[in-house]
C-alpha cells in the first residue's frame, strides 16, 4: 500500500496527457488548413446528447446525412467549417448547445441550427429496459432539455430512430416553433391524422435521411391505380410507381451517377416507395408524366415538391 502511495508511482499523469492532446490538436490545426472540416454534400453537423438512467451526457457534434426538415428549417450547410481547434471544449459546447447569449440564439455549425439529436442508453451504451426508457423519455417530453440559456423540446423522430430510442429536439428560442415544423409537411390541417400513432408515422417520413435531387411540380406528377386481383385481396404493385426515362436520367446526373439506375427509392411529398424507369413512348407500357405514383404510395397530400 505504501508503494502505491509513493509520489513516484502514477496511475495516469492527466496533465501530461492533456498537454500532449492539446499539442497534437494545435499541430493539426496549423497543418490541415481550412479544408480539414469539409463536409460532403447534403451532410450536416448535428449536436448530440445521450440520456442514461443517471446522467445527461453532451457529445461532440456528429456528421450525418440531412433530411427534408433539416434542409428546410436548419439552414444551408456550408461547404467548409472553419472551426478553431484552440477553442476550449467548454466554450465550443456552450456555443453549440447553449447559445452565445440570451438575446441571440446560437446557430450550430453545418445547417442544423436549433436542432439536437438525443438518444437513450444505459451507462454501457446498450439499450435501456422498457420501464426505464419510458420514464426517461417522459421527462424529456414533459420538461424538455436545458443547457446553458437554451431549452430544447421534443420535435419528432424518423422511423429508424424510433427503433433505436433516438429522436430530434428543437430549441424553443429558434427561428420556428416545433408546432410550425410539425405542421409544415401537410397541405392543410385536415390532412393531419387525428390518431397520434398515425400522425407520428406520417410525420416521420420527413425525418428520414435522403438526398435531394430536382424539384418537380404536382402538375407533372400523375396518379395511377394499383394492380390488384379481382377480389382486391392482393396488391401486386404496393409501393411501386413509375419514373420517365428522361427524368430518371436527370436525377442520375444530379446524383453524379455514371449510369441511370433501373429504379429509385423515393420520398416525394407525402408519398414513399420505389419508382421504376419506363420509356415515355414507343412501348406497350409507358410513363407519360415525369413521375407516376400509385395510390398505395401516397400516405397523405403534401405541398412539398422536392424529389
Amino acid at each position: 500500500v505504501a508503494r502505491f502511495r509513493s509520489d513516484t508511482v502514477l496511475f495516469a499523469d492527466m496533465q501530461a496527457l492533456l498537454e500532449r492532446v492539446a499539442a497534437s490538436l494545435q499541430e493539426h490545426s496549423s497543418s490541415a488548413g481550412p479544408e480539414r472540416l469539409r463536409l460532403p454534400p447534403n451532410h450536416v453537423l448535428v449536436p448530440r446528447v445521450r440520456v442514461t438512467p443517471t446522467r445527461v451526457v453532451f457529445l461532440p457534434p456528429e456528421e450525418t446525412l440531412a433530411n427534408r426538415v433539416l434542409r428546410c428549417f436548419g439552414g444551408a450547410p456550408p461547404s467548409t467549417l472553419g472551426g478553431n481547434f484552440e477553442e476550449t471544449l467548454t466554450n465550443r459546447m456552450l456555443r453549440l448547445f447553449g447559445g452565445a447569449k440570451p438575446s441571440a440564439p446560437a446557430e450550430p455549425d453545418g445547417g442544423a441550427a436549433g436542432f439536437l439529436r438525443i438518444d437513450f442508453r444505459d451507462e454501457s451504451g446498450e439499450a435501456l429496459p422498457g420501464h426505464c426508457l419510458k420514464e426517461r423519455m417522459r421527462e424529456v417530453f414533459d420538461q424538455g432539455l436545458q443547457f446553458g440559456n437554451r431549452t430544447y423540446e421534443y420535435l419528432h423522430w424518423s422511423n429508424s430512430q424510433m427503433r433505436t430510442a433516438s429522436l430530434w429536439l428543437y430549441a424553443t428560442d429558434g427561428r420556428y416553433s416545433c408546432m410550425e415544423i410539425r405542421a409544415w409537411p401537410f397541405s392543410t390541417p385536415k390532412e393531419q391524422p387525428k390518431k397520434p400513432s398515425k400522425f407520428a408515422s406520417r410525420l416521420a417520413l420527413f425525418f428520414s435521411t435522403s438526398l435531394p435531387t430536382l424539384d418537380i411540380g404536382h402538375d407533372q406528377v400523375g396518379r395511377i391505380p394499383d394492380i390488384e386481383d379481382a377480389a382486391k385481396k392482393y396488391c401486386f404493385t404496393d409501393g411501386s410507381g413509375k419514373i420517365r426515362r428522361d427524368f430518371a436520367d436527370s436525377v442520375a446526373a444530379r446524383l453524379g451517377l455514371g449510369q441511370t439506375p433501373s429504379a429509385f427509392q423515393i420520398r416525394y411529398g407525402g408519398a414513399k416507395g420505389v419508382v421504376v424507369v419506363y420509356p415515355a413512348s414507343g412501348g406497350a407500357v409507358t410513363c407519360t408524366s415525369m413521375l407516376e405514383l400509385r395510390k398505395s404510395m401516397v400516405k397523405f397530400e403534401s405541398p412539398h415538391v422536392g424529389f
